[in-house]
């Protein structure tokens, strides 16, 4: 059945990283999944562990659990789970600290098979009476952007609340961790695991792209333009260097707002068919729920106020210098307010002002310290 659905989706042939994975997560063995965003590593998890529930026949209590660092994400997920919850028959909710008390209530008297949640709510859970019979249940718990967990308090807070779950359930569960990147993957698996024995899969990107490493001496002309931007000589020889090769691109056009969904697979520029090096994307659905709650009189949370203020910076730029403001926030993935220092001096010639940016990235860079000072 689960085969049949993923099929209808679309998903004719699996990625690296579901090829990798499926297989081990299906023999039942704890898992670390490390593969660049994109690459289809939440369903080389969600697949197999569809698989086995739909051949649980008398499902009870909670059967998954699926952790992310911030409700935002929680929010982004339960998105996609609705789909896949509706055609192959098995429920799913969302449990965080705003979560309403007729919800709870709800949860705790008919618990969902797949529950997303935080840290610091699993922890919240795990003393009710009726949520840990609930729980006694739990097979699957898969960790998110586990880089973002390990090795600070939240991450302690985590591998506790694992820990108080294993003495409910009274049995090992399987554990399974996602990432785009770790640097110390056996440490991390031991965190998901608490020791416990855990397959580390590390999935790297297709070897498509040839890396040149320079190291540009400064020179007379650099040292000038360091004193000038306050940075040190060898920052500004590298700046230097990029502007060299700029100059020297085949066509120097700067590419304007691109909408992912129509990029081919390999994507070029237009005008010169060179290779595009990154594109940025804006989420429209997590702005328009946002604003749905505003309108709602309904309060914000703290990630949401941020966003709608930096929407807000983002639109006023817009408005005031079009598609160069477009240009410096889409296509460098820089915030407004970068932006807005950026597009203070602006220039007729495009080679000229993307040389202004490159300049005013690195003072960002190298002034930020001070910025951030109360």
């Amino acid at each position: 059945m689960v085969q049949q659905t993923i099929a209808e989706s679309g998903f004719r042939t699996p990625t690296p990283p579901q090829t990798v994975a499926i297989p081990e997560i299906i023999s039942g063995k704890n898992v670390l999944l490390i593969a660049p965003t994109g690459s289809g590593k939440t369903e080389a998890v969600l697949f197999p562990i569809f698989d086995q529930l739909l051949k649980i026949r008398d499902r009870q209590g909670i059967s998954i659990i699926y952790i992310t660092p911030l409700r935002a994400l929680n929010r982004d997920l339960l998105k996609r789970l609705d789909v896949w919850s509706k055609k192959l028959a098995f429920t799913v909710e969302i449990r965080h600290g705003d979560t309403p008390q007729k919800e709870r209530r709800r949860q705790s008297i008919t618990p969902p098979d797949f529950l997303v949640t935080t840290p610091e709510t699993l922890q919240a859970i795990l003393p009710g009476k009726r949520m840990r019979t609930h729980l006694r249940h739990v097979r699957w718990v898969v960790i998110d952007e586990v880089h973002e967990l390990a090795g600070d308090r939240r991450g302690v807070q985590l591998t506790i609340g694992l820990e108080r779950l294993r003495k409910i359930t009274d049995r090992e569960f399987q554990r399974i961790g996602l990432s785009a990147t770790v640097g110390n993957p056996d440490q991390v698996a031991g965190f998901i695991t608490g020791g416990n024995r855990c397959e580390v899969l590390q999935v790297s990107p297709p070897k498509e792209t040839k890396y040149f490493v320079e190291f540009p001496h400064p020179t007379d002309e650099d040292n000038v333009v360091a004193q000038s931007l306050y940075t040190a000589p060898e920052a500004a020889a590298r700046l230097n260097r990029i502007w060299e090769l700029v100059e020297n691109h085949e066509c120097g056009t700067l590419m304007e707002a691109v909408v992912v969904k129509s990029l081919k697979p390999k994507p070029t520029c237009s005008s010169c068919s060179s290779s595009l090096l990154a594109v940025s994307s804006w989420s429209t659905d997590f702005l328009r729920r946002i604003l749905e709650k505003k309108l709602k009189a309904k309060a914000l949370e703290d990630g949401e106020v941020d966003a709608l203020s930096r929407a807000r910076r983002s639109a006023d730029l817009v408005l005031s210098y079009g598609r160069r403001a477009v240009v410096a926030q889409c296509v460098y993935g820089i915030g407004p307010q970068t932006a807005s220092r950026i597009l203070a001096k602006m220039h007729d010639d495009e080679k000229r002002f993307y040389k202004d940016l490159l300049e005013a990235k690195l003072r960002f860079i190298t002034t930020r310290p001070f910025w951030d000072k109360p």
